[in-house]
């Protein structure tokens, strides 16, 4: 038995994680569960995306991700299974697990069609109850993952629309992709890109503000902005003792300047 590694928006004030896990233990007793988050802002599939893509190397080989992110249940939207190399993603087709691909290419997928790995009774509202929670329980329990529905092409799996990193002369355009709950901000810009570009950091420029590059929060005065890599590799913003979302007046997928040299 394998573990199940879940994240979602549901939050802890209803009973929605609560009743997941229990669909879960009630097809595989016993299995183990890792919960990412549960706090993914409400409907942000790219948050989502970036939370988990930030937990994949770090998941057991093995494990199954299950993802609930979900503004288009009960629409056409595909319910999909994907397998990798060292794992397996159970959620909507919507680019949850677009930013995973980047570290584990889609070796195979499949829409969950077959209803033997369903509850019997399926809501519009509540596919992770329904049809995610069972097919994660079904395959860490060892069932065959082409048994679950019908293959589709791997390529047709939904991406989310990208915006940058831009590579130009004297910078790099990047994307604030997520928003973490101190309010700092975080970027499409991987640390390997930056590299490979052979491109060395020199600030981070916001409008009228300027981050200065720095290993740590206490390497900048209190209230000032600072610019680093996070702990997954990716181009952070924030500010010592503050929010830079709110005091950078900052959002999702807002452009930001890094200058190189």
């Amino acid at each position: 038995m394998t573990t199940i590694a879940l994240i979602s928006d549901f939050g802890y004030r209803d009973a929605y994680v609560g009743i997941m896990k229990a669909v879960i233990h009630g097809i595989t007793p016993g299995c183990e569960l890792i919960d990412l988050c549960h706090e993914v802002p409400a409907h942000n599939v790219m948050s989502g995306s970036y939370l988990v893509a930030s937990a994949v190397p770090y998941l057991p080989t093995g494990a199954v991700v299950l993802g609930v992110v979900d503004p288009g249940v009960g629409t056409r939207r595909r319910c999909i299974a994907v397998r990798t190399e060292n794992r397996m993603f159970v959620g909507p087709d919507n680019g949850l697990f677009h930013m995973a691909y980047e570290w584990e290419a889609p070796l195979e997928a499949v829409e969950l069609t077959n209803p033997e790995y369903h509850l019997a009774r399926i809501s519009k509202t509540f596919h992770g109850r329904d049809i995610f929670s069972p097919v994660a329980a079904h395959l860490a329990a060892g069932v065959d993952f082409s048994k679950l529905g019908e293959p589709i092409d791997t390529e047709s799996l939904v991406r989310l629309p990208e915006i940058g990193p831009i590579i130009k002369e004297h910078g790099i355009e990047s994307s604030i992709v997520h928003i973490d709950h101190f309010g700092n901000v975080v970027t499409n810009l991987s640390r390997e890109v930056l590299e490979a570009a052979g491109k060395v950091p020199k600030w981070v420029r916001i409008g009228e503000h300027r981050a200065v590059f720095a290993e740590t929060f206490a390497d900048v005065s209190k209230n000032d902005p600072v610019a680093y890599f996070n702990s997954t590799d990716f181009l952070e913003v924030g500010i010592r003792n503050g929010s830079a979302a709110e005091q950078l007046q900052l959002k999702q997928r807002r452009m930001i300047h890094l200058e190189v040299e």
